[in-house]
């Protein structure tokens, strides 16, 4: 393809982008919005809290709301700016590692030769990262796309044996949802395994101190913040 086309189909792509970023469809849900107001109130208030002056533990996404908390008010139409941030944040956070990550997992599953399985890993990714139901979450407003796309990276990087950027990723993902500490402890076992048969990887424990440190930092920071405000690690 020429350089112009190329081009051209960048352009294409931001336009689009745009479109789907201003656009009312499929934003705010319940959560959405339960988000929006936590971040507007931390923002503001620096308060965890959906009622001004009631702190609670009432949002499933630390991390995902301290990141909406960054997005500049604006004046005019009630969270305008909010709903568009929050669609950048996913497309740059959610598509983005699974755009550099999706090629080289699908390709590593193919046979055949180099290029060609390349090209038809890019291709795959292309059709998952456009699915609409996968589209709808990453406009939705909610942390979904982010915690997935997380995960992902966590797994990828695990693989590839860079295991303090795996550890990292299980970190996040814990602090995104509570619930990561699942895939971190999937991880980790499998850290174990290779662990035990020390002739599969040069240094194996190193895997598992990246992965159990991680998770376990994740889990604790979590609990710490809940206890701070709530009196409760996990309310």
């Amino acid at each position: 393809m020429s350089r112009d086309r190329w081009i051209w189909l960048l352009i294409l792509g931001l336009i689009v982008t745009g479109f789907l970023i201003g656009m009312p469809i499929g934003f705010p849900l319940d959560d959405a919005w339960i988000f929006t107001v936590f971040a507007a109130n931390l923002r503001n208030l620096g308060e965890w809290s959906y009622n001004p002056g009631e702190p609670c533990a009432g949002v499933t996404s630390l991390l995902w709301t301290w990141l909406l908390s960054w997005i500049p008010e604006s004046s005019g139409y009630p969270f305008r700016s909010e709903v568009i941030g929050a669609r950048t944040l996913s497309l740059l956070l959610s598509f983005l590692p699974l755009a550099l990550c999706l090629p080289t997992i699908f390709a590593s599953g193919l046979a055949g030769a180099n290029r060609f399985r390349h090209r038809v890993g890019g291709i795959l990714s292309l059709i998952a990262l456009g699915h609409g139901i996968w589209l709808f979450h990453a406009f939705s407003g909610m942390e979904t796309t982010l915690f997935v796309s997380t995960g992902v990276s966590a797994i990828y990087f695990f693989h590839r044996s860079n295991h303090w950027l795996s550890g990292l990723f299980c970190f996040l993902l814990v602090l995104i949802r509570l619930e990561g500490f699942l895939l971190g402890g999937l991880l980790l076992v499998a850290n174990l395994f290779s662990a035990i048969n020390r002739s599969l990887w040069k240094r194996p424990w190193v895997g598992v101190s990246a992965c159990l440190s991680g998770t376990g930092a994740g889990v604790v920071s979590v609990a710490v913040h809940n206890y701070r405000l709530f009196g409760n690690p996990f309310p």
